[in-house]
């Protein structure tokens, strides 16, 4: 089995981070089956350059959806998924989850993040923020409020009374 002149060329060029840049061929020399330097025998080589790219990691961050029923607490929910492509090996996000939602209706579950140890690989990620939304509805447990009876002889003055029970342990602690 016979084989040709073979080429050995040296290339340089590297790249970690997000960009572009030049793969050159440094060098090149021409070897015979023997391993005899035959370079000196090609006159046309061209050395064509090429391009090494490293493109961003597209990661979605979203955070977690949540509802309950009013009960005098904020509804947090300090979940956040990731999803897309995955994180590089030990790069690591941080995430400080800060919506909150009291009252009956819907706001936002916003956060924000940064990379651990170093802000900087961020530029190697293209990162879209989805943010989940925090529900609570209106407790739906009956109350009944009872108008307090009374009675009295007739004296010519209206009979009022104010007063009125309701049903216990439905209120949240704050509310009265």
């Amino acid at each position: 089995d016979e084989i040709g002149d073979i080429i050995v060329a040296v290339i340089e060029g590297s790249i970690t981070e997000v960009g572009t840049i030049n793969n050159q061929v440094v060098s090149y020399k021409i070897y015979d089956k023997n391993g005899v330097d035959v370079t000196k025998n090609y006159s046309n080589v061209e050395l064509v350059d090429g391009v090494l790219q490293v493109n961003p990691r597209t990661i979605i961050l979203t955070s977690a959806s949540d509802t309950k029923e009013y009960d005098g607490e904020p509804l947090t929910n300090f979940e956040v998924y990731v999803s897309g492509d995955s994180l590089a090996f030990c790069d690591t996000l941080i995430f400080n989850v800060t919506g909150s939602q009291l009252d009956s209706g819907s706001s936002l579950n916003e956060f924000t993040y940064e990379m651990i140890g170093n802000e900087f690989l961020l530029n190697n990620y293209k990162i879209e923020v989805v943010y989940g939304e925090l529900t609570v509805v209106p407790n739906s447990t009956p109350i009944d409020i009872v108008a307090a009876s009374d009675k009295k002889y007739y004296d010519k003055l209206p009979l009022e009374n104010g007063g009125y029970t309701y049903t216990e342990d439905v209120l949240a602690n704050s509310d009265s």
